[in-house]
């Protein structure tokens, strides 16, 4: 969502107005509320909780996908934003 807030809606723009700070303040409100700013260091946390030869459990899997959601945004955002110009 973030990066959809910068770029300009596909068609007419006369017809169409739209807010680009909107889309980003929701994403950034999406990603507070999905505490993505602490998932790293929350499945660091679980993962040395972990016992050795234990399977993960959920939420330490839900823990990892929310950081890998975080590299893949951080490291795909400015790919994107270069491409775009």
């Amino acid at each position: 969502m973030l990066v959809l807030s910068l770029w300009e809606p596909i068609g007419d723009p006369t017809k169409e107005s739209r807010d680009g700070r909107l889309i980003a303040s929701t994403a950034v409100s999406m990603a507070m509320n999905l505490r993505l700013s602490e998932a790293m260091v929350y499945s660091k946390t679980l993962r040395s909780k972990q016992k050795p030869n234990e399977l993960p459990s959920a939420e330490l899997m839900e823990a990892i996908d929310k950081a890998r959601l975080v590299c893949i945004f951080l490291t795909s955002t400015p790919l994107t934003l270069n491409l775009s110009l």
